[in-house]
């Protein structure tokens, strides 16, 4: 297979392949009598693979040592590694999530918010046929599952940090 149609198939940019053979991540098994790089099937499952990690954000020498490895032993730790690096980018876009939802209330006194508040939430719920005794079911089903994001979704509602926790320690009674 050429590089062109190779590039294709994956959904990638002939320069990609050309970086890729470059730092030595994937080389073509042989060339024509043109020059032309030409790719195997064991070539297309090496890209397969590069793929794969690339999409969940593995990086290329990472990638390079686990293909290259003679066994697959290391796997496990780069990908344990990469996904301790994805929970670590949650924490910090929740925590400007945050800061931006702060600070857009505190600059934007007047304007029409989108996101709903606590009074608007209770509201809604009422409207929906949900009596007192079936929000605090609603409360303790989400403390249950997810204390955290529980915590987070009164937070967003504008719930100051003192009705947070007493609601959350309501919600566990």
């Amino acid at each position: 297979m050429t590089i062109g149609a190779l590039a294709r198939k994956f959904g990638v940019s002939r320069g990609t392949l050309l970086h890729y053979d470059a730092i030595g991540l994937l080389k073509a098994s042989c060339r024509s009598d043109a020059k032309y790089r030409v790719y195997s099937p064991e070539d297309e499952e090496r890209l397969r693979l590069i793929c794969l990690y690339r999409s969940g954000g593995v990086a290329l020498a990472d990638i390079r040592r686990m293909l290259d490895a003679s066994e697959p032993k290391g796997y496990a730790e780069v990908l344990r590694r990469r996904l301790g690096a994805i929970g670590d980018e949650i924490v910090r876009l929740k925590q400007q999530q945050q800061l931006l939802v702060r600070l857009l209330g505190r600059h934007g006194a007047g304007e029409e918010n989108s996101m709903l508040n606590k009074n608007q939430w209770v509201a809604l719920m009422r409207a929906t046929g949900l009596s007192d005794d079936d929000m605090h079911k609603w409360h303790r089903e989400f403390e249950k599952m997810s204390g955290e994001a529980h915590e987070e979704f009164l937070e967003s509602l504008g719930v100051g940090a003192e009705e947070v926790k007493k609601i959350r320690e309501w919600s566990r009674q």
